[in-house]
């Protein structure tokens, strides 16, 4: 099963809940990856992905780009993680 980004806002009490500015995804035993709308730059896109990004601009228009320039930057991440890790232990 394909994991997917679900809405992730957190929205005030009476506030509209028609236009998420907040996704999130699940990445295995990792900690969650979120997109998110800039809380005071409306239309610019951050993400967090604890323990590399915290509040990383993405320069991006759309929430559909963020989410695919995201994972790229999460992917790179944990490539980086496991060739470090392979360097250590000399295996492949």
């Amino acid at each position: 099963m394909k994991p997917e980004w679900k809405d992730a806002t957190s929205y005030s009490r009476g506030e509209d809940h028609s236009k998420p500015r907040s996704w999130s995804i699940d990445i295995g035993p990792l900690r969650r990856l979120v997109v998110s709308e800039h809380i005071y730059h409306p239309g610019e896109w951050v993400m967090h992905f604890a323990p590399f990004y915290n509040e990383h601009e993405l320069h991006v228009k759309t929430i559909r780009e963020a989410q695919k320039e995201a994972l790229s930057l999460a992917y790179l991440k944990i490539a980086e993680c496991y060739h470090a890790v392979c360097n250590l232990t000399g295996t492949p």
